[in-house]
């Protein structure tokens, strides 16, 4: 992981086009009218452009983030895109007492194999700014390849290695740092199975931040509760089957209802049917 996250970071600060970053929230749940999250940086050559924006498709529970990535050909074997916090602080940042998991989920796109990996930096001297060679730690985790169709990303916290390019106190400071940053780093790579992708594709991540234990998508508390976990089948409902019907959106993803195939269909609509106007306690 060390040396694939320095070859990103080399690319990046060579020639890689950077963001403009505002602060974000964390957890990140997406529910509100502008994303959590912040585009941080692409690699050079690879990708033309690329945005996100919060979108009522549902992979967790809510709303979701879309991330749309315009890869293109070129000569580097890797390309990709960072998303996440330069700075995460005060009543934004939101991390349990006994939190030992860094989760998140993610709907892969269909095109190709993406990885994913994240990293954590935290603000050890407590100076309220996020500075690696300024007294303050990094930690990153080993890249894993995304799953097809909707997942869960559990890393625990013992995943996390300190990257050796902060000098802050060495220790993990995950739950009682008041000031953090993080990077969620997707990349493509031509060693990747499938090889290095080199047209657009859309992704969707939801449900990002630090729990207590593994995280899970929740079973609706109605059949057919899948827009927005309200406990009623409504129009929500019937449009999140409708806006996708026909579609392969992978085992596991909340809108499979009726038979984990993984494809949206007459059976999963046939659920949302049975129960529209249905209110659960």
């Amino acid at each position: 992981m060390k040396t694939q996250t320095t070859i990103a970071s080399l690319l990046i600060l060579a020639a890689g086009s950077i963001a403009a970053a505002g602060a974000g929230t964390l957890p990140a749940e997406f529910d509100e009218a502008t994303p959590d999250i912040n585009r941080l940086y692409s690699y050079f050559g690879g990708v033309t452009s690329w945005t996100i924006a919060n979108s009522p498709n549902v992979i967790h529970t809510g709303d979701s983030c879309q991330v749309n990535i315009n890869f293109v050909s070129s000569f580097f074997n890797a390309n990709g895109v960072g998303l996440g916090s330069n700075l995460v602080t005060g009543a934004a940042l939101d991390v349990p007492a006994g939190a030992d998991t860094f989760s998140l989920t993610v709907q892969s796109p269909p095109e190709g194999t993406l990885s994913v990996s994240v990293t954590i930096r935290e603000d050890d001297n407590l100076d309220g700014v996020i500075d690696i060679g300024n007294g303050d730690d990094e930690w990153v985790s080993l890249a894993m390849f995304l799953d097809p169709g909707t997942n869960v990303y559990n890393i625990p916290f013992s995943q996390f290695v300190d990257s050796g390019g902060g000098d802050g106190n060495g220790i993990q400071n995950f739950t009682t740092s008041p000031t953090m940053a993080y990077i969620i780093n997707f990349e493509t790579r031509a060693s990747n199975p499938g090889g290095l992708i080199t047209v657009p594709v859309t992704m969707y991540i939801d449900h990002v931040g630090f729990y207590t234990g593994p995280q899970s998508i929740p079973t609706p508390s109605c059949p057919g509760d899948v827009a927005n976990n309200d406990s009623m089948v409504d129009v929500d409902d019937l449009n999140a089957i409708l806006s996708v019907f026909g579609s392969s959106v992978g085992v596991g993803d909340p809108r499979d209802l009726a038979n984990a195939d993984g494809i949206i269909d007459v059976d999963d609509l046939n659920v949302i049917l049975a129960n529209f106007g249905a209110t659960c306690p």
